[in-house]
This record gives structure tokens, C-alpha cells and sequence, in this order.
């Protein structure tokens, strides 16, 4: 089918200080979902190695109804929503697997990429082998993101072994959990992440020294990552919170 369901359980290592499972937890859930469900239909990571291709995730946008907490048990449906242009798109829902409840929306966009030089392909018929379906949770396309004009606060860190994924390069939802990690107020309980939204411009790598950059916005937070020697932007990012 199509559309793929998969079941979760919520661990205690998936969880922040309140039992409630962190984004960045969410995201690797949706990830490794969408891996899956790829490889399904011949087009995942083993299937597309021989091929010299691989994905690479380009925009992502959380939407949380409700955190799930420690022992909970999840419900995930995702599915290919479209191919236009270099992209193909993804949608994924969250549900509580016992009452059925909806917790939490995603949408994704996805670049096919040569595995040697990291360029975009055209997802030609032969590489369409998602059939999409006409569902869709969020309309416009993940990660369009507007930047403030300045950010008044920032942070510097070295990419550790740890973020490293098998790619060689800084695994996505690490990016995320950058950003909430330079949130004060948020470790000190002060408002909820109702939704995030991030767009991967460029490559992180081991060792290489990073500048994250942070704002507070009308609604939310603004973030940008910078690779400190080459000034070139790695990701930007915004957060809506709530009280």
C-alpha cells in the first residue's frame, strides 16, 4: 500500500526532564519511517546504493497537537505525497495508538542526490517507485523560512563524533536538537514547542566549528547555522511556541 504504518513506543530516552518525547526524538522517529517505508518500494538506502543516489532531507515542518510521554504507544502513518521539480514530498500523522487520538503532523522534502559528489538528480519516471497519494497535512512547501535582520544571541560548538550519521556528515535531527539546546527559557520550563520548522542548506562534518545563531520572533524563535571558517550557511530554522 501506498501508505505505510508503522508502531512506536515512546522510551524513556526518547524524552526531555517532563516525560514528554523531544522534537528532535519526533524527527528521528519520522526519519526512520520514511527510510523504511522507502525501502519498501525499492527505493531506500540499500536499495539505492548500488545506484550511486541516496536522499537527503531539505525541509522539515513539525506540527504538535499534543506531546506523547513516556510509555505511550504511537501509531505512524506516512506516505509520498508528490514529486515536482528536484523534489519529492512526504507527510507523515502521529497517532495515539490507543485512543486513536492525532498528536502530531509532519511535512518533509526530499532531494535525490549522487552519492560521490552531493548533487541534486533528476527523480526521473525509473526513480518515482513511491506511488504518491493525494493526502496532504500541510500545503506549502517545508522549510521556507524568513531569517530576522539580526540575531542578537549565539552560541559556538564543535561537531562532535556523536552527530555523525552514515552519511559522514551531521545526521538532521542533531540540527534540531542544537537549536532547542540554546533555548534557555525553554530548559527552565518557561513555554512549549507547538511546532518547528528547519531547512538543511549545507553539510556539517566532524570537528568542524560551528556558529548557531538565535532570536526571539513574534511567535517563536529564529535560528542560523554558520560553519565558523567558511561562513557558508549549514541550516535556518524557526520554532512557534506556546505558554
Amino acid at each position: 500500500m501506498p501508505k505505510w504504518t508503522y508502531d512506536y513506543f515512546v522510551y524513556s530516552f526518547h524524552c526531555n526532564p517532563k516525560a514528554k518525547i523531544r522534537i528532535s526524538a519526533i524527527a528521528q522517529i519520522l526519519q526512520e519511517s520514511a527510510w523504511m517505508h522507502a525501502e519498501s518500494f525499492g527505493a531506500g538506502y540499500q536499495s539505492l546504493q548500488p545506484e550511486g543516489l541516496m536522499w537527503v532531507l531539505s525541509g522539515l515542518k513539525i506540527m504538535v497537537k499534543d506531546f506523547p510521554g513516556w510509555g505511550d504507544s504511537l501509531s505512524l502513518n506516512t506516505w509520498g505525497k508528490k514529486y515536482e521539480n528536484l523534489f519529492a514530498y512526504r507527510d507523515f500523522e502521529v497517532f495515539d495508538a490507543n485512543t486513536n487520538s492525532l498528536k502530531i503532523q509532519a511535512s518533509s522534502a526530499w532531494l535525490l542526490v549522487d552519492s560521490a559528489t552531493h548533487r541534486p538528480q533528476r527523480i526521473t519516471p525509473h526513480l518515482q517507485r513511491i506511488p504518491p497519494e493525494s493526502d496532504s497535512v500541510y500545503d506549502a512547501k517545508p522549510g521556507q523560512i524568513n531569517l530576522p535582520e539580526s540575531f542578537e544571541s549565539s552560541r559556538e560548538l564543535k561537531v562532535p563524533y556523536a552527530d555523525i550519521d552514515v552519511y559522514n556528515h551531521v545526521n538532521n535531527t542533531k540540527y534540531i536538537q542544537w537549536c532547542i539546546d540554546s533555548l534557555d527559557d525553554y530548559h527552565l520550563g518557561k513555554f512549549e514547542i507547538s511546532e518547528f520548522e528547519i531547512r538543511f542548506v549545507s553539510e556539517a562534518h566532524l570537528n568542524d566549528e560551528v556558529i548557531i545563531f538565535y532570536q526571539k520572533v513574534a511567535d517563536g524563535y529564529a535560528f542560523m547555522a554558520k560553519n565558523k571558517e567558511t561562513d557558508k550557511e549549514i541550516f535556518r530554522a524557526e520554532a512557534k511556541i506556546s505558554y
